[in-house]
């Protein structure tokens, strides 16, 4: 699967080398303990590597496979390191990702469409029955 890594800017994380175009493989993944750790949301990695002082790069992720509860990081045991992104990069693949999960407008029934601005909170919509 297509994920994204921080890396310090000498391309480690938590003292482990790692190099652009080189595979690696570990027998155990547990989120947040062990493994190869990415995030499927690229915005994700800048909670765990802010950009000044990072690099990132897009990486493919397999084997076995554990999710953290918190975010879109994962752990797994096999991981390739592709190329690096540039913050422009990042933030470009993180609209991607947004606009690959979402879903198509829906047409409204235009004669049972309601709009309010009442109360603590106003709501607008327009979705038929």
């Amino acid at each position: 699967m297509k994920t994204f890594k921080g890396f310090k800017k000498d391309m480690t994380c938590r003292d482990f080398q790692y190099e652009v175009g080189k595979e690696y493989e570990t027998e155990k993944a547990v989120a947040c303990e062990t493994g190869f750790h990415a995030c499927e949301y690229p915005l994700d990695c800048f909670g765990y590597y802010s950009p000044n002082d990072s690099v990132y790069c897009e990486v493919e992720q397999d084997g076995e496979i554990s999710r953290h509860s918190d975010d879109s990081k994962i752990a797994s045991t096999k991981i390739k390191i592709g190329a690096k992104l540039s913050i422009a990069e990042i933030v470009k693949a993180a609209i991607n990702f947004t606009v690959s999960r979402t879903k198509s407008e829906s047409k409204s029934n235009k004669d049972y469409g309601a709009s309010s601005a009442t109360g603590y909170k106003g709501a607008s919509s327009a979705t038929g029955y």
